[in-house]
């Protein structure tokens, strides 16, 4: 049986990498300044990292920070795939954790964010 610790790595491993993912895209298509970068990186991809913790903080916090982001143009459209895996790792770990309920309001909101 998989123990938390090895899940809470694989958390940390995939935060790691949307962290890059999205840091490169923001980067390397708009050239733009750190001070826009980092909040970028570490609003989309460091609440994966504890989204075991708090699933439904975790998918607010990375629906409204991929809201920003997209809204603000510091990612670029053709790069949300990483923002967009963000959310559904979110998603799935409120549709496990918690009732029906939450996973549809969940669902709601980030399709309409």
């Amino acid at each position: 049986m998989i123990r938390k610790l090895h899940l809470y790595l694989v958390d940390v491993a995939a935060a790691l990498v949307i962290a890059v993912l999205v840091g490169y895209a923001v980067v390397e298509h708009q050239d733009r300044p750190w001070w826009l970068v980092v909040p970028a990186v570490v609003g989309v991809a460091l609440p994966v990292a504890v989204r075991r913790l708090w699933p439904v903080t975790t998918l607010a916090m990375i629906t409204a920070a991929t809201a920003a982001v997209v809204i603000g143009q510091v990612v670029p459209v053709q790069a949300l795939g990483a923002p967009i895996a963000a959310i559904c790792f979110a998603l799935y770990t409120v549709a496990v954790e918690r009732d029906l309920r939450w996973s549809l309001t969940g669902l709601a909101v980030a399709v309409v964010a």
